[in-house]
């Protein structure tokens, strides 16, 4: 084992070999459950928001952050700190040191990184915060203990431990129904601002009908780029009466498992994965319907790939191809699984023509 010198400004790890690290890494699993409830209590105290006002490239000791929320508690900076260090393990934060007050000693000073920034509070272009919370929403919680007998038994842990699936569960609980609209409507605009600067296909359109598009939020970035397209948001009354007036949108209530409004161009943004492939051969099917002739269906949603990796997008797709599994009936697809099912709802052509923030797009002809 190499030694350490105290007395350094350097202090080496031990050697590390394969053994050690699997035990580590197996270890940081067990106890990872920590990462999300320090991050969502980091923001409740306003910490983010707190190093974000003192400027891009200021950084800020824990008591500096104790002393501007305001300490109730004489050791807030130390525990503070300590939270802090672990965010900046998981690169939410940067940090480093410089010379404390007291001689001899170091503080450690944070600043908000890219990943950081997009838990600051009503941040400009979206934020992940109302996504944070409503994962820590008891009724999501509540679904762990179902999840052993789901995959043993057949179901959905949601419905097992609530009674409904997910999105009935919304109609009778209007708090859940209103964090999650907030926290899909915060993460679209973050997705859809890049989706804009890489994908041209809307700028020819004359009708755009998002099918599910929730409040409103992605078609009105989509026809404020696109002033002379005609948006129609459609998606269930009690989600369409939520939403806020928008200029060139129109909402329109209705089941898209019936009918959806007829126009050139049909939009399907993260709402596949909620359902499973009977419900989603339904909904193209009445796409398919509604479209003019070689009118085009958009679909934005992710892509699994045939095998699997420890990439940072294998992470992500798998992360909600389980949330799928948990709390709907859906799933996320492959590229084989979504032409497939374009196929069989008659579309004539299926092409993948973009990618951002592991979101692909694909057009699907009539």
């Amino acid at each position: 084992m190499a030694q350490v010198d105290r007395g350094s400004s350097l202090i080496s790890h031990p050697d590390v070999d394969k053994d050690d690290e699997a035990i580590v890494y197996a270890s940081v699993l067990t106890s990872s459950f920590i990462v999300p409830m320090v991050l969502n209590a980091a923001i409740e105290l306003g910490v983010l928001d707190t190093i974000s006002e003192a400027g891009p490239e200021k950084k800020l000791s824990s008591d500096e952050i104790a002393s501007i929320i305001g300490a109730q508690n004489p050791c807030m900076g130390s525990t503070l700190d300590r939270m802090l260090r672990l965010l900046a393990t998981h690169s939410v934060l940067n940090c480093s040191t410089r010379d404390a007050k007291n001689e001899g000693k170091v503080e450690r000073v944070y600043g908000l990184t890219p990943v950081g920034r997009l838990f600051v509070q009503n941040k400009a272009g979206g934020s992940l915060v109302g996504f944070l919370g409503f994962s820590h929403n008891q009724a999501i919680l509540d679904i762990r203990h179902y999840i052993k007998d789901a995959v043993l038994k057949g179901g959905i842990p949601f419905k097992m431990a609530h009674g409904v699936p997910a999105f009935e569960y919304m109609r009778s609980d209007p708090e859940f129904s209103g964090a999650f609209n907030t926290a899909v409507s915060f993460h679209s605009s973050i997705v859809t601002e890049k989706i804009l600067k890489r994908y041209t296909g809307f700028e020819d359109l004359r009708v755009l009908i998002d099918v599910g598009g929730g409040r409103g939020t992605t078609l009105n970035m989509i026809v404020s780029k696109y002033p002379h397209i005609k948006g129609i948001n459609f998606d269930l009354p009690q989600v369409i009466q939520d939403a806020s007036p928008f200029e060139g949108i129109e909402h329109i209530g209705g089941d898209m498992f019936k009918e959806v409004p007829r126009g050139e161009a049909i939009l399907l943004k993260r709402t596949c994965h909620n359902w499973s492939d009977e419900k989603c051969l339904k909904l193209l099917k009445n796409c398919h319907e509604a479209l003019e002739d070689n009118g085009k269906l958009i679909i934005i949603d992710s892509i699994m790939s045939e095998g699997c990796d420890s990439s940072l997008i294998d992470k992500y797709v798998s992360h909600y191809d389980n949330i799928m599994f948990t709390q709907h009936e859906g799933k996320e697809r492959t590229e084989k699984e979504f032409r497939l099912l374009g196929e069989q709802a008659r579309f004539m052509d299926f092409r993948v023509v973009g990618c951002a923030c592991a979101h692909w797009v694909m057009e699907l002809r009539k």
